[in-house]
């Protein structure tokens, strides 16, 4: 194998990469020889196969490295190495350690969060519930980054969670999903909001307090395109509604079928400082001395409503914000999945409002195999495959009509 070609198709970088890499049958067999290079060298290389062809080769493989400057690479067989990883885990008895480099994190199931975080659940009562762990396990790790699960509860909702760590970074990936548990009854045969299976809640928030005798400092920055900007606490940016032109529209009716969405876009409250926009995707970071902790997402207002609040005890994210005119439902078997990041030094997170994308040529994807009926020819179009299915012709008789229709990709690789 000469190697395969990987290009930054979008976002931005110094960032993690994450993505995954299809192979042809029977060319990969042993991904442990791999190697990442660039013009500078080797970069740091972590690998896992996700999925292997009938005759044991690999055919879709996870990758994992820390990208610099550069935005190209290449992926090569026995390539230079690389030095020892600064990740470190260590699993002793209901306790996990893992240290970064820059960081160091205690995790165990009455304290499952970095940085102290805990995760609170508002029920419809008003009553405050925290989460409950069952099982907390180290699920991947490698020499770029460490996964670690749990699953519990929190009120009436399922909580299942991956923690990812990076080496040499302070920085944490949260996945957090919330399933209802419950049955949907579907009364008449009709899947309906205001199920009697469904759960009705006020707020689900992350706290990451920071606690101290200095006072707190709090920047912010509401989009990528603003910088970082002082402001006094208590701050507050609530994302209420999409922000589109469309914001009211009945797609956005709740269980007594009206939109009790109360205004378009975001507001930001900081002492007397009130601004107001459309689409938010905001870093907010928290500073008391020398120490700080920082968040951001890259799917704030598409996610609506979402809001993050900075207070003398330190930083929060609402997953569903109290604010809301009316409570939040999650109906019978549905599961939402909420991902951010959460800095807990000094580190910039420009890259997560603006998560770098890297894949490789489309004539790899197409020549691999691994999807079905994926051509790839120059300047990259690719058929999309169309059923006609149960047009009848002149005679009477139904026909089914296949067709091709090439796309053309954009720089992107889109």
């Amino acid at each position: 194998m000469s190697g395969v070609e990987l290009v930054l198709a979008a976002g931005r970088v110094p960032a993690p990469v994450t993505t995954g890499i299809p192979w042809p049958r029977g060319a990969l067999r042993d991904p442990s020889n791999l190697a990442l290079v660039n013009p500078e060298g080797a970069a740091p290389l972590q690998t896992r196969v996700l999925d292997r062809w009938s005759d044991g080769s690999v055919r879709w493989l996870l990758l994992d490295w820390f990208a610099g400057e550069e935005e190209r690479w290449r992926l090569v067989e026995g390539g230079p190495a690389h030095g020892p990883s600064p990740l470190s885990v260590r699993a002793a008895g209901d306790r996990i350690s893992i240290g970064t480099g820059t960081a160091r994190f205690e995790l165990t199931p009455t304290s499952p969060w970095p940085g102290g975080g805990r995760l609170r659940l508002v029920d419809a009562g008003g009553a405050v519930r925290g989460a409950e762990i069952a099982s907390l396990a180290v699920e991947e790790e490698g020499p770029v980054r460490v996964a670690v699960a749990a699953s519990g509860r929190v009120g009436r909702l399922d909580l299942s969670m991956r923690l990812h760590f990076h080496a040499g970074s302070s920085v944490v990936r949260f996945e957090v999903a919330l399933t209802n548990p419950e049955r949907a009854r579907h009364p008449g045969g009709i899947w309906d909001l205001g199920d009697p299976g469904s759960v009705l809640f006020e707020e689900v928030r992350f706290e990451f307090p920071l606690p101290g005798p200095q006072a707190p400092v709090v920047w912010a920055s509401a989009a990528p395109s603003e910088p970082l900007e002082e402001f006094p606490a208590p701050f507050r940016l609530h994302q209420e509604s999409s922000g589109g032109e469309n914001w009211t529209s009945a797609v956005h009716v709740n269980r007594q079928g009206r939109v009790p969405l109360a205004f378009r876009g975001w507001r930001l409250q900081a002492g007397p400082i009130e601004r107001c926009g459309l689409r938010a995707t905001p870093t907010v970071r928290f500073s008391r001395g020398d120490r700080s902790v920082a968040l951001a997402t890259s799917r704030f207002w598409q996610e609506f409503p979402k809001a993050v609040s900075a207070s003398d005890a330190g930083l929060a994210l609402s997953l569903w914000p109290a604010e809301s005119a009316d409570l939040h439902e999650l109906q019978g078997g549905e599961r939402k999945t909420h991902v951010f990041h959460v800095a807990f030094a000094d580190e910039p997170l420009e890259w997560v409002r603006d998560p770098a994308v890297v894949r490789a040529e489309p004539a790899w994807y197409a020549a691999s195999g691994a999807v079905p009926y994926l051509v790839g020819e120059y300047p990259y179009a690719f058929p999309l495959i169309f059923g006609n299915l149960g047009a009848a012709d002149a005679s009477g008789e139904v026909a089914i009509g296949v067709y091709y229709q090439p796309l053309a990709l954009d720089a992107s690789g889109e």
